[in-house]
């Protein structure tokens, strides 16, 4: 197990690699605003879509796709849905916008697709993709909304198969209203190789949700579900997502994983267990019954579900009415969380709303050193390499500011770790250069998702100014 955690974090970088887009051979720009099909002269986001997939003039408004086609939007632009393009069947949920099931990239230039908020629109995800090869970038993707169902979720995106890179993407305010799997993003893996693989870099998800107030602990994941695949996450932001309640309410209320539940329901043992690796990232005010940031539920012996956290900050995420407000673990199966160079601590508000806590014999627990811990609240440690004290106001700015807790200066953060930080090249969670400033430490840096001295004093939470 110790090799395959560190086989997990190395691979970060082959996933950096795999994240470029294929070269386009065709671009299609959408007219501003332009979303439903109409012979009006004006390429819209509907049909670009299905010309890109149909590699073909469907629509005489837009070019014909060719192979592996990029979508332009223009900069700033809302493209609102009011109607499912793909209407849900067999109680599936509807899908805003085409399934997509080919090669694609959307460069959305910061623009914004969302689901309508006028009286009588219908529930809808907005994406799909269908064992497809797309890759996102510069877009907000808001206020999806579908109803309860034990399988299929994704307000805003679903993925079954195949391939998702988002990069500079914003998942903001999607939500299951009932018991689901995923308030933003759903990732269905498949039993067969090559694997399902999901990379998120320079994301940010906030206000999602999967609503529940009933006895359903094995549904959650209030941003993100993910289910027999690869998911790699590099300097995103998790704040104020939510599974199950919303605050304190009866004992039977459902719900894990208010920012990401990790799961095995669909896995076959051996073939496509499910791996989570999250680097330079935040974790912060999220909510659900059982493990408040991260769950990881396993219900079937022989498949594994491992965890690796690096550079992360995992603190003040609560579980409302349940444990394990920071890291939770349960199953019959196999589940391994590891954390190195990182803080989890200060999650909960109680003595069983522990940091870390495992709910059954199959759950570990592995620090990797060089982590800022409670001592008391049930996370492993290294007593040698952690940083352990139960004053964390000491370490981290309590106030959550640009998605993040910054460091405190002169505080045993800084300066700290120089395990797996290449300085000059390894960037933080604001894409702020590592061990690169005027209190910079030679090969050391920050524990925490946050470099206290970048190369620059401002907020690069994601990239080209793309600001939340």
């Amino acid at each position: 197990m110790r090799r395959a955690i560190h086989r997990l974090i190395r691979g970060l970088a082959p996933l950096a690699i795999l994240a470029a887009p294929p070269a386009p051979a065709a671009t299609l720009l959408v007219s501003p605003g332009e979303v439903a099909v109409a012979a009006n002269g004006l390429c819209s986001l509907i049909e670009a879509i299905e010309n890109a997939q149909a590699d073909a003039a469907v629509h005489d408004d837009c070019p014909a796709g060719d192979g592996p086609d990029l979508i332009q939007l223009p900069g700033g632009v809302d493209y609102v849905l009011t109607t499912p393009r793909v209407p849900g069947s067999g109680g599936a949920p509807a899908t805003g916008l085409p399934e997509i099931t080919t090669v694609l990239a959307i460069r959305g230039n910061q623009a914004v697709i969302r689901r309508s908020e006028a009286p009588g629109t219908p529930p809808f995800r907005l994406l799909a993709a269908l064992e497809a090869d797309l890759h996102l970038d510069g877009l907000s993707l808001r206020g999806g909304r579908i109803g309860p169902h034990p399988l299929l979720g994704g307000a805003a995106v679903y993925q079954r198969g195949g391939r998702l890179v988002a990069e500079r993407v914003r998942f903001e305010d999607n939500a299951i209203t009932g018991p689901g799997r995923g308030g933003a993003l759903l990732v269905d893996g498949i039993a067969a190789l090559p694997r399902t693989q999901t990379i998120l870099r320079d994301c940010r998800f906030a206000d999602n949700a999967v609503q529940s107030d009933a006895a359903t602990s094995a549904l959650g994941g209030g941003a993100i579900s993910v289910d027999a695949g690869t998911l790699g996450i590099e300097r995103c932001a998790f704040v104020d997502n939510r599974a199950g309640p919303l605050q304190a309410g009866p004992t039977s209320a459902g719900g894990v994983g208010g920012a990401l539940h990790a799961t095995g329901i669909l896995a076959a043992p051996g073939i496509d267990d499910t791996e989570v690796f999250i680097g330079h990232s935040t974790f912060s005010g999220n909510v659900a019954r059982q493990g408040g940031a991260i769950a990881v539920t396993v219900p079937t012996a022989g498949v594994s579900v491992l965890v690796a956290l690096d550079y992360a900050t995992v603190t003040g995420n609560r579980a409302v009415g349940g444990t394990g407000a920071g890291l939770w673990g349960s199953g019959a199966g196999l589940v391994q969380f590891a954390y190195g160079s990182s803080v989890v601590h200060g999650n909960g508000t109680s003595a069983a709303a522990r940091d870390c806590l495992a709910a059954s014999a199959g759950v570990g627990f592995q620090s990797l050193g060089r982590n800022l811990l409670d001592p008391d609240d049930l996370c492993p440690f290294d007593d040698e390499l952690d940083i352990l004290d139960a004053n964390l106001g000491i370490h981290l700015e309590p106030d959550r500011i640009d998605d993040a807790h910054a460091p405190r200066v002169g505080g045993a953060l800084v300066n700290a770790s120089g395990l797996g930080c290449v300085p000059g090249a390894t960037r933080d969670q604001k894409r702020r250069l590592r061990a690169n400033g005027p209190g910079q430490g030679g090969n050391a840096c920050e524990i925490g998702a946050v470099e206290l001295y970048g190369d620059d004093g401002s907020d690069r939470i994601f990239a080209n100014g793309f600001q939340p």
